[in-house]
């Protein structure tokens, strides 16, 4: 869909077997991938998942894919200091469940979390349930500058994160 000739960067191996090495800078942007799981016993039923990590304009932002589990001190430590954090909060089967994503969001203590991958209102009421910054839009565009991002974190309600 992106015009031009796009480098298209997949997270794991054609068949989902492995992740995929991926540490480069591409014009102005570097990534990375960080080894993940799609459900809670470590790829056993859906197989694994790949978290990208991007850094631009000296901000870092995190994409969790289809996180299926907590993260663990060895993933937090190989995404670094986050910016900015795609989380997942699909309900639980295909990633982790609204309370869940309250959990890693906190553990990565990002500026913004902004959740994604939500087809219910009741998901993103219960992601949000006792955060004390909550920002809903009606837009799928923001503007984040990095002497502008938020302490503590504030959490971004965007209409795209719904499917």
């Amino acid at each position: 869909m992106a015009p031009g000739t796009p480098v298209i960067l997949h997270g794991l191996t054609p068949g989902g077997e492995d992740w995929q090495k991926i540490s480069t800078t591409i014009r102005d942007v570097s990534v990375y991938v960080v080894p993940a799981f799609h459900d809670k016993s470590r790829g056993m039923q859906r197989g694994k998942n790949a978290i990208f990590v991007f850094r631009v304009d000296d901000i870092c932002i995190a994409h969790l894919g289809d996180l299926g589990h907590v993260l663990t001190p060895e993933q937090l430590n190989m995404m670094g200091k986050i910016d900015i954090l795609l989380v997942p909060i699909a309900g639980g089967y295909y990633t982790v469940t609204p309370t869940e994503a309250r959990e890693v969001t906190k553990l990565v203590n990002p500026k913004i979390a902004i959740p994604k991958h939500f087809w219910w209102e009741q998901a993103v009421q219960e992601y949000t349930q006792g955060l004390t910054r909550v920002r809903m839009l009606n837009t799928a565009l923001v503007k984040i500058s990095k002497p502008e991002l938020p302490q503590p974190t504030e959490t971004i309600v965007m209409p795209w994160g719904r499917r």
